[in-house]
């Protein structure tokens, strides 16, 4: 049983770092000068304003998309998170991810059925999946420049089969080394990384991809 589990865990692992390998590519470079807060907000409205937006290797409509300005990491630079409603957006590819400033660049931070919720004063987003089971994964999206995105936690609903039953499965990332530990161990380490005020996504925040929108951005304010 002990077998079957970890296999299916490292299957549902492998499936969310298959989401960030498909976007790590797709950055988009842009011009210096200004405030960096405006410089992410222009270059966020030229890339909503291309024709064609890629999405995990493929190419979908501008206007299949919604988008929310939102500073994910306290760092008074806004984080874009992008919702693709296309038709022909499949599940493996994720449907709702965050994008982040930096370096000159758009980088893109993480990729899941659903972004749901975030922690502003550590900067750690939630993600959540659903598959051979469903898991909820934690990443800190950095202010320091030099530093690169973070997976700090996952929770894991398994179904592996109606003779196992359903199993809850809490793993903790140190680095690259990922352990699994209790439950009372995983709320205290979460508790630790990511605060106390957590901010939810509502739907109602997601807006169209239109030029009108996407001229509002330039208002934004922390």
């Amino acid at each position: 049983m002990k077998r079957i589990l970890k296999k299916t865990v490292l299957l549902l692992l492998a499936g969310t770092m298959l989401f960030g390998a498909a976007f790590m590519e797709n950055s988009v470079p842009v011009q210096a000068g200004g405030a960096k807060a405006k410089l992410a907000i222009k270059a966020y409205q030229k890339f909503l304003g291309q024709s064609q937006i890629e999405w995990s290797g493929k190419k979908y409509l501008s206007s299949d998309f919604q988008f929310i300005l939102e500073d994910v990491n306290s760092d008074g630079v806004p984080e874009l998170l992008l919702h693709n409603r296309g038709k022909n957006v499949f599940h493996y590819q994720g449907y709702q991810a965050v994008y982040y400033y930096s370096n000159k660049k758009i980088e893109h931070a993480v990729t899941g059925d659903k972004i749901v919720s975030y922690y502003p004063k550590k900067g750690v987003v939630i993600s959540e999946h659903g598959g051979m089971g469903s898991y909820r994964c934690y990443w800190k999206i950095p202010k320091n420049e030099k530093k690169s995105v973070s997976r700090i936690g996952d929770i894991l609903l398994l179904y592996p089969n109606k003779k196992l039953g359903e199993k809850t499965i809490y793993v903790w990332y140190n680095g690259d080394k990922q352990t699994e530990v209790s439950k009372s161990t995983f709320n205290s380490l979460l508790k630790k990384a990511v605060g106390s005020k957590k901010v939810k996504i509502k739907s109602s925040q997601w807006k169209d991809n239109t030029a009108a929108n996407r001229k509002k951005m330039s208002k934004w304010k922390k």
